[in-house]
């Protein structure tokens, strides 16, 4: 028979759902803009090993890597880039040369032979459109073209050269070898009443390489591998196990070799794996020179093309809504404001104090900026003028005259599902409105209540449209530390200003940081309030607006 080029089986990845959305979230916390290389694993398996695969899935991110059971190290690189047009832009060829130079001074340095496992390598080049979930990648297993081997015989199942008895100690032995690790490469030696499994290590020595298998009955060796295939030609993974071979081993260049590789089946039988009878290259491959490295996966179609895949439809729809929410603010962190901490913004309780004009555009505003929790108090409900200012509410609501507090809160949970709000009917005790004995206790009820709510938030926003209605809850939040944020409106006017919380003494105080060259800065917990720097005392302002409407009827 003449010598054929045995052909190997190429990888095939399988990406399973859930690297994508992992890596997305490294994307958006912790990669950010750079695109540079990251080090992930995968894993291949030869029990009933189908199409060669190998997989990834959101475990290939972890620091600490184990594969399933029965399964193979893989070790993989990932590089994420930022816009499609660099991922078009990326030297492919370039790419996979500068990952073979790396692998290479593994293999060289002696790191493959105390690990195997890093002979299996492969390389994602990916972009992510974060905003419409579709990723574009495309799969690399780097292994040197020369790695050639031509056969000496045809390759046989282990049954035509082993006894049942000899198939079952081999089954054993194999089994026996408790690193996955070194499983997936190693040497077996017929010591002719049994067999012997060397770990590489143990057999090839790294600095001697002259004198590794000299002298040695090669009839008598086998060397081992883990094979993914399917098919009667091995798995991709030779191709760099030949490499290794050839460059520790040279006494073997040109000379006939034993190749195993071993395939198990569901019930952990061995009948299925096989012999290759192969010549090894005639020169030794000198991986420190310029070896030519391939290993491109096609797509689908056969074409050496990017792959492509959408994830929207498979994503929680509440999840997805957090990432995209969280996205822009993000970006914006990275570029202009990088000390911006949105975790503290997200976990910070607003209370809004009015769901009217005020309330409803302050609450979707603190939603854009990542606020997940929002409590509206309100006494009033959706009347017909309110709609066309007020953009929480519709004309429906003005119709069955809803509260305004509970319409505004479900109304922010169909924006934006995975937030905390409710709404709350309270009457807010106000200065020159007297209480009568009928709604005394009611009152007393309102008061606590309203003190509770604030002793619960972190930030009251006092949104209502009547001066007196914001003291009570401006002394409440005073005396609870609170920080009171103070915005109004008038015909011509407006007003928006921050409260002093007087948390600290100004003893306490470094007034040296808040010194300004021309200006008077004042610390925060200095600041104000609202009727301290007015010159009225709180009084109600509805009687205005009776003489106002009597005085636009005298003229009508």
């Amino acid at each position: 028979m003449d010598s054929e080029i045995l052909q190997y089986t190429p990888f095939t990845s399988f990406v399973n759902p859930s690297f994508w959305h992992k890596l997305a979230e490294n994307k958006i916390n912790v990669d950010r803009l750079s695109d540079s290389a990251k080090t992930i694993c995968g894993f291949y398996s030869n029990v009933d090993a189908i199409n060669c695969l190998v997989e990834v899935d959101c475990t290939a991110f972890n620091e600490s890597f184990v594969p399933p059971k029965n399964c193979f190290y893989t070790h993989g690189r990932v590089f994420n880039k930022n816009t499609i047009e660099s991922f078009k832009e990326v030297d492919k060829n370039k790419l996979l040369q500068e990952e073979g130079n790396r692998i290479a001074k593994l293999i060289e340095t002696g790191k493959c032979l105390e690990d195997p496992s890093h002979l299996v390598n492969f390389v994602v080049l990916s972009y992510a459109d974060l905003k419409k979930y579709k990723f574009y990648y495309w799969f690399a297993f780097p292994a040197p073209q020369e790695a050639i081997l031509h056969t000496s015989k045809p390759p046989v199942k282990i049954p035509d050269v082993f006894s049942v008895e000899q198939i079952e100690v081999l089954r054993e032995k194999y089994l026996s070898i408790e690193s996955a690790k070194k499983r997936s490469f190693f040497i077996l030696e017929d010591i002719g009443h049994g067999f012997k499994i060397h770990a590489l290590a143990d057999v090839i020595s790294g600095s001697d390489k002259e004198n590794n298998f000299k002298g040695t009955d090669l009839s008598k060796i086998y060397f081992g591998f883990s094979d993914p295939s399917e098919y009667l030609n091995p798995g991709w993974q030779l191709r760099i196990f030949v490499a290794f071979i050839s460059f520790f081993c040279p006494n073997l260049c040109g000379n006939a070799v034993n190749f195993l590789a071993m395939k198990l089946k569901r019930n952990m039988s061995i009948e299925e794996s096989t012999v290759y009878f192969a010549k090894m290259p005639e020169k030794s491959i000198n991986l420190s020179e310029d070896v030519k490295w391939i290993g491109w996966e096609p797509n689908s179609a056969g074409k050496y093309l990017p792959r492509f895949v959408s994830m929207a439809d498979s994503m929680d729809p509440e999840k997805l809504a957090e990432t995209s929410v969280n996205l822009n603010l993000k970006l914006m962190r990275w570029r202009i404001v990088p000390d911006l901490n949105l975790d503290i913004i997200a976990e910070t309780k607003c209370l809004l104090l009015g769901a009217g004009t005020l309330g409803c555009s302050v609450a979707r505003n603190l939603l854009s900026w990542g606020v997940t929790w929002v409590t509206f108090v309100d006494y009033g409900n959706v009347s017909y003028s309110n709609p066309v200012r007020q953009n929480l509410f519709k004309h429906e609501d003005a119709q069955y005259s809803r509260p305004k507090a509970a319409t505004a809160a479900q109304r922010l949970l169909e924006i934006y599902p995975s937030l905390v709000t409710k709404g709350l009917s309270l009457h807010i005790p106000m200065p020159g409105h007297p209480i009568g004995d009928s709604t005394r206790d009611q009152t007393i009820k309102d008061i606590e209540t309203l003190e509770k709510l604030i002793q619960e938030h972190d930030v009251i926003y006092l949104l209502t449209d009547s001066r007196e209605s914001r003291w009570l809850p401006t002394v409440l939040g005073n005396f609870h530390g609170k920080i009171i944020m103070n915005a109004a409106l008038g015909f011509d006017s407006y007003l928006v200003m921050r409260h002093g919380t007087r948390r600290s003494s100004p003893s306490e105080i470094s007034w040296t940081k808040y010194e300004r060259k021309g200006l008077k800065c004042i610390p925060g917990d200095r600041l104000g309030c609202y009727f301290c720097n007015d010159v009225t005392a709180p009084g109600n302002v509805s009687i205005a607006r009776i003489y106002y409407l009597v005085f636009l009827e005298m003229f009508d």
